[in-house]
């Protein structure tokens, strides 16, 4: 490649705030589940409505992260370094989504097989999950989203990181320079939200909302910045520490006034806010978002680093509430659930995610 990145290593003070952030937002939507009384809360019902842009917040931030390890761990001749971006995600994703469908089809035996009492939802559920096709196997049976909700949008991210690296070996290897994979992705990324708002109003929200070819989008926005940020001439600090509050605000708004359903979310809406979040990513990035100091906080950052077990099992957990603690009054099945979902997230991240992410079969297969 022709212009090298400024960038070859680096940790980002605050994506764990980020993270925290994004799995609160998704939590808070899905609370109704085991709190019933919050449905019929007018001050509650735009938390439950838009709850899935904490997705898209997860969505940005792995395309950002993705497209920086990919290029930053590249061979000294340019080669991406596939190998090990595979087993290193592998470790990541899957061996936290294994406990969990181990535990899960464990109690459907005991208790009860989800949603409808058949037995065949489970188990394609698992082979969905398994295979990365769950946001598919969902699409055809809505059902499936009562007790798997979340594994979902795994799915999306898994054809990302199956296509990526090689849209990112056609930009890097035949366009060479740097400011022309810029201006690819700049054309992409506004072509794939028009194709979102058309997915939308021809085959309606729920293909919109999962289907891999309309939330990738999300995925290539993070993307985008990332490679912006690869390359700091293109970016301008002060710059980016002025639009870093506007872009929180814009956040902010998107997410008071988003409802799924109604066309402005896939009009642009989703745009803004996923651009939006790539500003706020960039300015972390730079070292010059100016509400830093938030976003590292103890607490957020651990909240932030138990994310994706957080993300996993929180609907099981509102689910089981919902069923075998009924009469628990609302205050307490609120502590109940948050308590039982962080201690799941704490015990996965630490006895699963961690200790595999750090096994020596892993370490070799990434050397």
């Amino acid at each position: 490649m022709s212009d090298e990145p400024v960038h070859s290593d680096a940790t980002i003070a605050g994506l764990d705030g980020i993270r925290a952030i994004a799995v609160i937002v998704v939590f808070l939507s899905h609370l109704p589940i085991a709190i019933t009384w919050l449905e019929t809360q007018s001050w509650f019902n735009q938390f439950r409505i838009a709850g899935f842009l904490g997705v898209n917040m997860f969505f940005v931030l792995s395309g950002f992260l993705i497209t920086y390890k990919l290029l930053s761990t590249r061979h000294t001749d340019g080669r991406l370094a596939l190998r090990r971006f595979y087993i290193s995600r592998t470790a990541r994703i899957m061996p936290a989504v294994i406990v969990f469908l181990i535990v899960h089809l464990i109690y459907a035996v005991f208790f009860d097989f989800p949603p409808s009492g058949r037995a065949s939802d489970e188990f394609i559920m698992i082979a969905a999950t398994i295979f990365q096709f769950a946001n598919y196997a969902v699409l055809s049976n809505t059902e499936l989203l009562e007790e798997n909700g979340a594994l979902w949008s795994l799915s999306v991210e898994g054809h990302f990181y199956i296509l990526w690296p090689f849209v990112m070996f056609l930009l890097f290897r035949v366009l060479k320079k740097l400011s022309v994979a810029v201006a690819v992705l700049m054309t992409m990324v506004p072509l794939l939200y028009m194709w979102l708002a058309w997915i939308f109003h021809n085959n309606g929200y729920l293909s919109a909302y999962l289907r891999t070819d309309a939330r990738i989008v999300s995925l290539v926005v993070g993307a985008l910045g990332a490679v912006l940020w690869m390359k700091t001439t293109y970016l301008s600090p002060l710059f980016l520490r002025m639009l870093s509050l506007p872009a929180v605000l814009a956040m902010v708004v998107i997410h008071s006034v988003a409802d799924g359903w109604e066309p402005f979310v896939w009009d642009g809406g989703m745009a803004i806010f996923d651009i939006a979040t790539m500003i706020v990513l960039l300015a972390l990035a730079q070292g010059v978002f100016p509400m830093v100091n938030a976003l590292t906080h103890t607490a957020m950052a651990w909240v932030g680093k138990i994310s994706y077990g957080l993300y996993i099992w929180q609907i099981p957990v509102l689910t089981l509430l919902n069923r075998h603690a009924e009469q628990l009054h609302q205050l307490f099945t609120f502590v109940a659930a948050t308590a039982l979902t962080i201690a799941l997230g704490a015990l996965s991240y630490y006895w699963v995610e961690q200790p595999v992410r750090r096994s020596r079969y892993v370490q070799r297969g990434i050397s």
